[in-house]
């Protein structure tokens, strides 16, 4: 028996598929705005932006907010386009103009529509309507609402869903057993390195802090030592791992691990301002603790404070 194909757009209520919007205000905590980065194809990442959460900027951006189940797709970008995520959370969130929210009808297994999108035959779907003879560089809304989906009835539709399920589990096995043996190899070379610094220390005649001390001369006073430093990776590993999934600023600056990032104190003002600077996160509730300043100007959105941070940073020689 033939498989009904029905368009996607017959799939959603009715104004779906829709493009996000853009807020016009931005704010250090609140609504997360989602973007293309934020749409990672394997998850939705929630380190982001934030909009105030008022009812100015719930009315205005209506249109773009997100709900649980929806499922999400880049619309924009060079080599981004139709990467496709549900959005899982509890939380409300924003889509900016560059994502596409599809919300479906009740009883549409969007499991199997996300499977689907992301498989090579939802793609190059996609990738035609990239490529047309318009030479377009994004994938408009009309077009994503055009294309089309394979019904199967809902026995084979949760069939497929359970197979992929079980291949991206067995798969994320694999990644993280290659993680282990990464890091483990990592141990094991760490541990040759701090034999050789013993055994060159005791051919220089000195201790093991003589000889660091020679080597490292040029580091800056404050920058703090190894075990200060593999201390302050360790920590921030953790809570950017058990954080990610959270979108409430509160609940992510109260984790464990955060708050011994701040009980360091100021020798960890080097690292967590490099931290900031080469992977910006929410280190300024943590950098006011600890050094009980702001340099960052009122009405200041993230990026701003971002950057008055780090020159907060060089000024006072944490940075060079």
């Amino acid at each position: 028996m033939p498989v009904e194909v029905v368009s996607l757009q017959s799939l959603c209520v009715k104004g779906y598929p829709a493009r996000g919007k853009t807020p016009s205000e931005q704010a250090t905590d609140g609504i997360p705005i989602l973007k293309v980065r934020n749409v990672t194809g394997n998850g939705i990442s929630m380190e982001t932006d934030f909009a105030p959460d008022t009812d100015a900027v719930r009315e205005e951006c209506a249109k773009g907010m997100v709900r649980t189940g929806d499922v999400l797709i880049t619309s924009t970008g060079e080599g981004t386009i139709g990467r496709v995520d549900p959005y899982l959370f509890q939380e409300n969130a924003i889509c900016d103009t560059h994502v596409t929210i599809c919300r479906l009808k009740d009883g549409i297994n969007r499991a199997y529509v996300e499977e689907f999108l992301k498989s090579e035959y939802g793609q190059i779907q996609m990738l035609r309507h990239v490529l047309g003879s318009t030479g377009q560089t994004e994938l408009l809304t009309h077009d994503i609402a055009a294309l089309l989906i394979p019904l199967p009835d809902s026995d084979i539709q949760r069939m497929i869903v359970e197979e992929m399920q079980q291949a991206r589990t067995r798969s994320k096995e694999l990644v993280d057993g290659a993680r282990y043996l990464r890091d483990r190899s990592a141990i094991i070379l760490a541990s040759a390195r701090t034999r050789m610094i013993s055994r060159l220390s005791g051919q220089s005649g000195g201790g093991t802090d003589d000889l660091a001390s020679n080597v490292f001369s040029d580091v800056p006073a404050g920058a703090g030592s190894d075990d200060l430093t593999a201390k302050f990776r360790a920590y921030v590993e953790v809570w950017r791992r058990e954080t990610r999934h959270l979108s409430s600023l509160t609940r992510i600056v109260a984790h464990p691990a955060y708050r011994a990032i701040v009980d360091m104190g100021k020798s960890v003002l080097p690292l967590l301002l490099g931290e900031l600077r080469d992977r910006p996160d929410h280190w300024l509730v943590a950098l006011n603790k600890i050094s009980g300043e702001d340099p960052a100007k009122p009405g200041s959105n993230f990026t701003e404070a971002i950057e008055a941070w780090l020159e907060w940073g060089r000024k006072r020689g944490y940075l060079k």
